[in-house]
């Protein structure tokens, strides 16, 4: 090989090495470039904490931070606090118009074995406040461990004795064997209840409440019940104890209504007649009856106070009679009936009589025949009515005043 040949060789062989070189430090490049896009080195985020009870086992750095099923940022570190951690995350800048200031966290895994990422919660409202950077967000769930729910079900199967479940479990299998249709049936037979029962909630949320309410009344008045019950039974014994004679009673009483029946089937017409013309009387006596009271209070106060003057009632009855004459004979016209009293109730001081109440004037009832309409009697004629009052009256009654 000539010089020129071994030279032109070697020249090639420095091309391709060079070559080779370049594209390893290429590749090496779009390596690092990669790693660097991974770990978004080159992203513009803001820092913000989030505080928690507990961060789980399977939330490591570079996690992602989603909101609404969006990733905007990733986990930077993870240190323990006291008894909580705190996970500082890096959001992207341009995301934070996108998360209000009350967001929460939640650390929760996408599946049950799967590593947990952070989901942040917010309420879709235009007007609220937004992150920034430094903002603290409070955690409020951490999925349960998959090692815990184990070890809690190991502990529940450790009480509830595998073998005596499974033999329930099988009891239960034999039972329901064969059974699925009619099982079936009652499940579509169940659901038309609940879609008839299903309206009648809100009316059974109201009474509810008012069910509470009387059952609070009933147990007020449980003590009296009680004592009513007492009583009950004590009268449910008073008629058994006389059944004999609420028997007779009730025999004696079934005859008097049918006699009763009787007889106002027979005067049903006079009945009538006579409640009708005892109406106006009734009326009458109704109007009048405040005046009832007032006698009554004065007979017992003026009793009192005479007790005590007369030392006390003595059996019998003391009068101071004499002969009066009888009425004069009924003459027509003079002595046709008026309804003319018009004065309504008056108790005249009663029950306490005034002094100047003590000797009222006689009173005019404008009933047509007068007793008074001739004045007082004076004492002269007193004395004259108690001796020739007979006289007078005999006089009276002879024919067209033959006598006089």
């Amino acid at each position: 090989m000539t010089p020129v040949s071994a030279l032109s060789s070697r020249s090639r062989a420095g091309r391709e090495f060079a070559y080779g070189l370049t594209f390893l430090l290429i590749l090496a490049l779009l390596v690092a470039l990669t790693v660097a896009l991974y770990r978004r080195s080159f992203a513009d985020t803001v820092a913000v904490t989030i505080e928690s009870d507990r961060a789980g086992l399977t939330l490591d750095s570079g996690t992602p931070v989603k909101l609404r099923g969006v990733e905007i940022g990733t986990v930077e570190s993870i240190r323990k606090v006291g008894d909580g951690a705190r996970i500082e995350v890096a959001i992207d800048r341009d995301q934070l118009a996108n998360v209000p200031a009350d967001v929460t966290a939640q650390i929760v895994p996408p599946t049950a074995f799967g590593a947990k990422y952070v989901q942040l919660t917010a309420p879709a409202r235009a007007d609220a406040a937004r992150l920034t950077g430094g903002d603290v967000i409070r955690a409020d769930k951490v999925t349960v461990e998959i090692n815990q729910t184990f070890t809690h079900l190991t502990e529940v199967l450790d009480a509830a004795r595998p073998a005596q479940v499974s033999a329930a479990l099988s009891a239960l299998a034999t039972t329901l064997n064969g059974r699925g249709e009619a099982i079936g049936d009652l499940v579509t037979q169940l659901d038309r209840y609940l879609k008839a029962f299903n309206p009648a909630l809100p009316t059974l949320a109201r009474d509810l409440p008012r069910a509470q309410q009387v059952a609070d009344v009933y147990a007020d008045a449980v003590p009296d019940l009680l004592d009513a019950g007492d009583a009950a039974a004590t009268t449910a014994d008073t008629l058994s104890a006389q059944e004999a004679s609420l028997q007779a009673f009730l025999v004696n009483l079934r005859s008097f209504s049918g006699t009763a029946e009787q007889t106002v089937r027979v005067n049903a017409r006079d009945l009538r007649t006579a409640l009708d013309q005892f109406s106006s009387t009734a009326a009458l006596l109704n109007r009048y009856s405040p005046e009832l009271p007032c006698v009554i209070k004065g007979v017992v106060f003026n009793n009192e106070k005479l007790e005590k003057v007369v030392g006390g009632l003595n059996p019998g009855v003391t009068t101071f009679t004499r002969i009066q004459p009888g009425m004069p004979a009924y003459s027509y016209a003079k002595d046709l009936p008026i309804m003319g009293d018009d004065r309504g109730p008056n108790c005249y001081g009663l029950p306490v009589l005034g002094a100047d109440e003590q000797d009222p004037p006689n009173p005019h009832f404008v009933s047509g025949t007068d007793p008074y309409a001739d004045g007082p009697q004076t004492p002269t004629g007193d004395l004259a009515t108690t001796l020739f009052g007979a006289l007078d009256g005999v006089l009276n009654f002879l024919p067209s005043g033959a006598g006089r």
